[in-house]
């Protein structure tokens, strides 16, 4: 590991990272939001048939899952920012994934804003 998931910002655009940490979103099969103990960074997936093997990788990942990913950061497209986000500046082009463990359904979702209900 390279890095911590919160640390990376558009003064590290360019560099190649290796992040570690528990699938957090998933989303359009092209995203995936990366946590760990320092907070969140988005990974894209190349869509090029090229990369059809991490493709296969994210198809197979379900939240909470734990992954490592090499990859590249980059500048979000204009508009694409997430203000809300530390990191919401970049992400990271992957370029490899490894999958630790892919966790199986819970019996409860996992975010800050689920509300228990009584």
């Amino acid at each position: 590991m390279s890095h911590t998931c919160g640390e990376l910002r558009p003064d590290h655009v360019g560099e190649r990272v290796t992040l570690c940490g528990w699938v957090q979103y998933l989303r359009h099969d092209l995203f995936v939001i990366l946590r760990d103990f320092s907070g969140l960074t988005q990974i894209l997936f190349p869509q090029e048939e090229s990369a059809s093997h991490l493709k296969a990788v994210l198809c197979d990942l379900t939240v909470e899952s734990v992954i490592k990913v090499t990859g590249t950061v980059r500048q979000r497209p204009a508009g694409q920012e997430n203000k809300g986000m530390p990191t919401g500046e970049i992400e990271v082009l992957a370029e490899n994934v490894d999958v630790f463990n892919v966790c199986h359904k819970l019996p409860f979702e996992i975010k800050d804003f689920v509300k228990v209900r009584g």
